[in-house]
């Protein structure tokens, strides 16, 4: 769906009547799921840098 949104110029309209969904809202939520859904995937293949890591857990000296 995401390529039909695209391909709409991102119209949540045009978008919802080509996939015949009864709401906008309906088309927003599915559109929202497989944002989250490709930002779960993509995150999958990073590893942390273990330095980024130690350093951020450390606390500030002030």
């Amino acid at each position: 769906m995401r390529s039909i949104y695209a391909a709409s110029s991102r119209d949540l309209i045009r978008t919802q009547r080509i996939v015949q969904h009864a709401s906008p809202l309906t088309t927003a939520r599915y559109l929202e799921a497989q944002s989250e859904l490709a930002d779960l995937v993509l995150g999958l293949g990073r590893v942390a840098d273990p330095i980024t890591t130690i350093l951020a857990a450390l606390p500030l000296a002030s």
